[in-house]
């Protein structure tokens, strides 16, 4: 047995010396690769590791464990396929630079040090498998904290669970895919070392915590011009919204809008309840997909132009309700991508998700941009169904802790942080009207500034990036302040006083003062009103509340208190809101909070009172229980006197939200789209707005284009594409958004569905969704002719294999572009982005992103070349990639598919497209 396994690894080694030093250009590849990981980058020849306190545990020479391997210049495939036959290692990855991360024993290891391809191998020591958060932050050792743990997908989840149960860890959760298994625990801080030990455990992080992207507080993005100008509305189009959920969770009373458009629905928070009570997930779904009937559109004619329409009024939607009975998102699987691969089952090729999380679970300050475990899992389904989009939105994390007027960088939440997401920041909307400001959490001149009042301004909240590693996000940014979209009517309390009133009940405050009784046809419409009336001498603070029937406004976080009132209010006298819970096991025992109103005299009419942003949270604080909660209404005298009368009708409760269309007089308080749509705001809608854009662009590649099942690579090639510069932003003394394109404020900018599909002809777009793919060394070189003066605009995308959380790059697969004018001048994917680091390799090429793009404003006439280069494929063999070209007076050649350069050649040979 061992005699054999010498032979075959004898063979590997004659094998991978044939096949060594097939030459690659040398300024495109390092002297001197690192090995690149969280822990450290190092030079394994020169800079060995050696970890001061975890060790790999002690294992007998046979016993396979985990190495890596680093080879002297990008991975060839056929190494990896004699490694395979040849031996019984086992490849599960590849690491940063020109790494592949291998099971085997230690005496294959010490055979392939002797193979000259192979640079180095090491252990894969305990220590590179921790966040080093880990070591960052000081922790008790005693300490029980929820970790997330990434094991290989042959890993023995028995065991790992029976050891786990041995160290007395509480697992919450498991899953499996063909890249990973997961496992969530409760487990004391001090096991962490010990659990790395485990060779089956790749990685350890602490759990993340997860939460709706909406901030507390369409003709932008030109939606408007192609649903008119090519007749686009999203027809045959499959979204998917991962989201609290939609509407009544009942398909017979849904929202207009969405109505008879629903192609599945999944209750993942709530046994067999996929309803929105918090009101973000049916926003979302009416921002991508909603109609606008309630609002005046005609969807038979294709009318839509001054109504609260979604970008994509046509596209169908699949729902899957991750809200949970607490305000949160419990519903989110441990594997996101489970998300994903449920939906695409049922037709959806775009995956909107407007939540995520911090990237460190280690307590204030929380850690933002570093690419874990659900980033991973992301990018996994990603390079799994390769036609399916996945939007991200970036995060609310916008902050200015110096104050100097610039929102500080490194604020990507995860899984926004995932290379191969469409991930989403926030551009300001224009209501200028709207005079709310972001305020003294800000410095000059944010602190001044309107919310939306300017489409080329960042919101202030939007998180900015680079991700930890260098990688650009957000990838566009789209308007995200004060938002309109449909309102949910799964309202947590709703009675207009028209049903029995027997549930209500009065509490009284020392021995009360004045009546509360039923008063038919006293209501804001002839209705039935609640009416109280007092004359008398009362002591000072007694008073009689009107309590409502008990509710939960447990499923939020944060609720409005909305009622319609007239009044006469004597002299010193006030009303008040109670918020107020009894014991359930004990209903003397009673906590309660006064909400004052400030109100005085008469009114005669009818008014609408909105008591916003009540914090759930700050109820249990005061001891106020929210799944037992009541209203309470009183009238109570600063003397010893109350003489007033008051009427309520239509009390409600519902989710907080940045305010009703009738607040801001775009129409009438209480009227009929008051009702249907409400403003929200956050990179959340952001986002849904770039998911209904992304139906849009889709609609036009299958329909006018004839691309019968278009890449995500492809679409997110072409919104990103034509995408508005926003730079310098909004401030004239101070640039707000960096000239470079693309940056870590706005990505690669706003987006612009007009630019980026074809609307007329003085603009043309060209694209080539290579789903063959390119492996290293190879070439595509596409020609094109450009006219006088013309703009030009080219943008390379692919979706990349997933990489490690251990390693400090998460790009695995490298390709560049090149834009060669006829003038002689260069122009590189990225150009400018970097100026060091492990993102530039060779001085000027991007080593980190799997966008790069090239944008000429004035390119001069003649003939261009686009080059695509395969500079390192590790994984997969061949990497698909899509290219978009446009611009003003561009004519493209023969578009004929170009002839392939044979890999391995000493230069990388353009291909000419004849």
């Amino acid at each position: 047995m061992r005699h054999g396994l010498f032979v075959g690894v004898s063979l590997l080694l004659l094998v991978l010396t044939n096949l060594l030093y097939t030459p690659l250009h040398a300024a495109q590849h390092p002297a001197s690769p690192q090995i690149r990981l969280r822990y450290a980058s190092f030079d394994p020849l020169t800079e060995p590791p050696t970890p001061p306190t975890l060790h790999t545990p002690a294992l007998a020479a046979w016993q396979p464990r985990l190495w890596i391997v680093q080879f002297h210049q990008p991975v060839q495939a056929a190494w990896q396929d004699h490694l395979h036959a040849t031996t019984t290692a086992q490849i599960f990855g590849a690491l940063p630079d020109y790494a592949l991360l291998v099971r085997m024993d230690a005496a294959t290891a010490a055979l392939l040090r002797q193979s000259p391809p192979v640079r180095w191998v090491g252990e894969f020591l305990p220590v590179y498998r921790i966040d080093p958060l880990f070591f960052e932050r000081p922790i008790d050792p005693t300490t029980p904290l929820d970790l997330t743990i990434s094991a290989l997908p042959d890993a023995k989840l028995g065991a790992l669970l029976s050891q786990l149960a041995e160290w007395r860890g509480a697992v919450h959760d498991t899953a499996a895919t063909s890249f990973a298994r997961y496992i969530s625990v409760r487990l004391p801080v001090a096991y962490v070392p010990h659990l790395a030990a485990l060779d089956d455990v790749v990685w350890v992080e602490a759990a993340d915590e997860l939460a709706l992207h909406t901030q507390r507080t369409g003709s932008i993005i030109r939606a408007d011009v192609v649903r008119s100008g090519l007749r686009l509305t999203g027809a045959n189009q499959i979204v998917a919204v991962a989201d609290s959920g939609l509407d009544t969770g009942n398909t017979a009373t849904l929202h207009p809008d969405l109505r008879g458009r629903i192609v599945r629905t999944f209750a993942l928070g709530r046994m067999n309840d996929w309803s929105d009570p918090t009101g973000h997930g049916t926003h979302m779904l009416g921002t991508v997909a909603g109609s606008g009937m309630l609002s005046g559109s005609d969807p038979a004619t294709g009318r839509y132009t001054g109504t609260y329409t979604g970008v994509a009024p046509a596209a169908s939607v699949i729902v899957q309700s991750i809200g949970d009975a607490y305000g949160g998102i419990g519903g989110v699987p441990l594997d996101r991508g489970a998300l994903m691969r449920q939906a695409y089952q049922f037709g959806a090729r775009i995956h909107s998700n407007s939540w995520g999380g911090h990237t460190g679970g280690l307590g204030n300050p929380p850690d933002f941009g570093r690419y874990t475990i659900s980033s991973r899992q992301v990018d996994a389904v990603a390079w799994e169904f390769p036609d399916l989009l996945i939007l991200y939105s970036a995060g609310n994390e916008g902050r200015d802790d110096n104050r100097d007027g610039i929102i500080d960088a490194d604020g990507i939440t995860q899984p926004g942080t995932a290379k191969n997401a469409l991930t989403v920041g926030a551009a300001e909307n224009e209501h200028p009207t709207i005079g709310r400001t972001y305020g003294n959490a800000f410095g000059s001149p944010i602190a001044r500034d309107l919310y939306a009042d300017n489409r080329n301004g960042m919101a202030a909240f939007s998180s900015r990036g680079p991700i930890d590693d260098g990688r650009i996000k957000p990838d566009l940014v789209a308007p995200g302040t004060f938002i309109a979209a449909a309102r949910t009517q799964a309202m947590l309390f709703d009675d207009n006083l028209e049903r029995s009133l027997q549930a209500y009940q009065t509490w009284q405050r020392g021995n009360g003062a004045g009546l509360w009784q039923a008063a038919p046809q006293q209501g804001r419409n002839n209705s039935t009103a609640w009416a109280y009336a007092a004359d008398g001498t009362f002591p000072t603070g007694t008073a009689t509340y009107l309590l409502s029937p008990p509710f939960s406004a447990a499923q939020t976080t944060f609720f409005d208190i909305i009622f319609w009132h007239r009044y006469q209010f004597g002299a010193n006298n006030r009303g008040e809101v109670l918020l107020f819970s009894r014991h359930p096991s004990d209903p003397n025992r009673i906590a309660s909070s006064v909400i004052p109103l400030p109100m005085s005299g008469n009114r005669t009419d009818y008014s609408q009172v909105v008591l916003e942003n009540i914090s759930v949270s700050a109820l249990r604080r005061s001891g106020i229980d929210p799944t037992r909660l009541q209203i309470g209404f009183a009238v109570t005298s600063t003397a010893d006197t109350i003489n007033s009368q008051w009427w309520l009708d239509d009390l409600r409760v519902d989710a907080a939200d940045w305010g009703t269309l009738g607040k801001y007089r775009m129409t009438a308080r209480g009227s009929d789209v008051d009702e249907a749509y409400v403003m929200l705001g956050g990179t959340s809608s952001a986002t849904a707005l770039t998911a209904g854009a992304a139906a849009l662009a889709r609609e036009w590649l299958t329909t006018t284009r004839n691309v019968a099942n278009p890449s995500a690579a492809l679409l997110k090639a072409l919104l990103i594409n034509g995408a508005a510069d926003m730079s310098p932003g909004q401030y004239s003394d101070l640039i707000e958004v960096p000239a470079q394109r693309p940056n870590g404020v706005s990505g690669w900018g706003r987006i612009d569905l007009a630019a980026a599909l074809q609307t007329s002809e003085s603009r043309r777009v060209w694209f080539t969704d290579q789903t063959d793919g390119i492996s290293t060394s190879m070439a595509y070189t596409y020609t094109f002719e450009v006219g006088a003066s013309s703009s030009l605009d080219v943008t390379l995308a692919w979706t990349d294999f997933p990489g490690y959380e251990t390693a400090s790059k998460a790009l695995v697969n490298d390709l560049d572009l090149l834009v060669l004018a006829p003038d002689g001048r260069r122009s590189v994917g990225n150009q400018g982005l970097y100026t060091g680091g492990q993102c530039l390799r060779g001085g000027q090429w991007d080593a980190c992103n799997n966008v790069e793009g090239v944008r000429l404003s004035n390119a001069p006439a003649g003939t261009y070349r686009v080059v695509v280069r395969g500079i390192d494929v590790t994984q997969g063999r061949r990497q698909p990639f899509a290219l978009v070209v446009a611009g003003t007076g561009v004519t493209f050649a023969d578009p004929r598919a170009p002839s392939q350069s044979q890999p391995n050649t000493v230069f990388l040979p353009f291909i000419q497209r004849q």
